[in-house]
């Protein structure tokens, strides 16, 4: 993958998803519900740098990849497929600020 917009991103992203945490979870959001899973949170919440939820990680996951929600290279993955098929980024990520506000730094912070 191209490096030049797609690193600034998701850079931007980190910082405001999890301030770089790539344990982080959120359990007081709308997405926190579900049984307990194994590492004592609800099913759904979002997890990992990028804060993804497991059922996005699971669709979006990229072959080759660990299948850890917490593994940084992993979760990042499945955020870039999951933005360029949702929001239709280009696969060299030159949109993505203007497609994803998360992940453009002149804009406020918003959820994606």
């Amino acid at each position: 993958m191209p490096q030049t917009h797609w690193v600034p991103g998701i850079l931007v992203a980190a910082r405001r998803e999890s301030s770089y945490n790539f344990n982080a979870v959120n359990a007081w959001d709308s997405n926190a519900v579900g049984p307990r899973q194994g590492d004592g949170h609800p099913l759904n919440c979002s997890r990992g740098v990028l804060q993804v939820i497991p059922p996005t990680f699971a669709a979006y996951h990229h072959p080759g990849t660990s299948n850890a929600i917490y593994d940084g290279v992993a979760n990042i993955c499945a955020a870039m497929h999951y933005v360029m098929v949702r929001y239709g980024v280009y696969r060299d990520g030159s949109n993505l600020a203007g497609r994803v506000r998360q992940f453009d730094p002149t804009r406020r912070p918003g959820g994606y």
